[in-house]
């Protein structure tokens, strides 16, 4: 079984400590899409984020709008 990693929410809030727990493989999936990113319960600000996926520990979100294409750009996996 792979070990969990201990990672902070990529939510916008940048006071956020919050931690989450997911494998590094996981995470890597997520992120190949430069727009998606795994926050923690109830970090979503819906405005500029749509819910891909929900799982108790976490949600897997997408950028949308002008924040999907600014995160795109920015994105160094690109």
């Amino acid at each position: 079984m792979p070990t969990p990693s201990n990672l902070i929410s990529q939510c916008s809030n940048p006071a956020c400590t919050e931690r989450i727990e997911l494998t590094r493989a996981a995470y890597e999936h997520v992120r190949e899409d430069g727009t998606r990113f795994v926050l923690a319960p109830g970090h979503v600000p819906e405005a500029i984020e749509s819910v891909v996926e929900r799982e108790d520990e976490h949600v897997l979100i997408e950028k949308t709008g002008a924040a999907a294409q600014i995160v795109a750009a920015l994105d160094p996996r690109a």
